[in-house]
């Protein structure tokens, strides 16, 4: 758990793993602005629709992403990672 800016979320990288291997799919949960939505993601990246959801309503409020199954090269099968429940803030330019 750990505040994120918010911009990152747009990131084109995506999801990143700490070991060699790749992001298959996640679930995102976020408020939209009018209601709490959990979100079945394939791929890697957050879609930038819901990217710009979270930018615009969910400053200072939790954003989990769950389910995240990835294959992994080193074990050459699927694996889940743990979940992130992270919280959107602006960084304040310098």
């Amino acid at each position: 758990m750990g505040e994120i800016d918010a911009v990152k979320f747009t990131d084109s990288s995506g999801l990143q793993m700490s070991e060699p291997g790749e992001i298959l799919s996640f679930q995102i949960q976020y408020w939209n602005g009018a209601e709490m939505l959990a979100v079945d993601v394939a791929g890697k990246q957050i879609p930038d629709s819901i990217a710009l959801q979270i930018g615009l309503y969910n400053h200072k409020m939790m954003v989990f992403i769950t389910d995240i199954c990835a294959f992994s090269e080193k074990k050459e099968e699927h694996i889940f990672l743990p979940s992130m429940n992270l919280i959107p803030i602006v960084s304040k330019a310098k």
